[in-house]
């Protein structure tokens, strides 16, 4: 089984891939629903996640808010309507569960 700080750095890496110029929609969306599934499953109580989030943190937000403005990477900025605001609320969905796992983490 998978530890909160190894699920936390696939996140990082996923949301990475996701905010990307050059992603294709397919792929940005899947490693966007990855990324919110694993920030889900990171478990509180985890060793360790405090200093996961301290170099990672930072960076995952700053994807977030990529994907939540919905303008970029192209694929994503080209998308239908519809697309945008679903790629956008998963991002949102993340980016509080991120921001609640970094509170607790302190």
């Amino acid at each position: 089984e998978m530890d909160g700080r190894l699920r936390l750095v696939l996140t990082g890496e996923l949301l990475r891939g996701a905010a990307c110029p050059g992603t294709c929609l397919e792929r940005l969306e899947s490693d966007l629903d990855w990324a919110f599934c694993l920030l889900e499953a990171v478990d509180r109580g985890d060793d360790g996640i405090g200093e996961v989030l301290e170099s990672t943190g930072a960076g995952m937000a700053t994807h977030l808010d990529t994907l939540q403005q919905a303008t970029a990477p192209a694929a994503l900025a080209a998308a239908p309507v519809e697309t945008r605001r679903r790629v956008a609320r998963t991002a949102r969905l993340a980016q509080k569960s991120l921001g609640m796992l970094t509170r607790l983490a302190q």
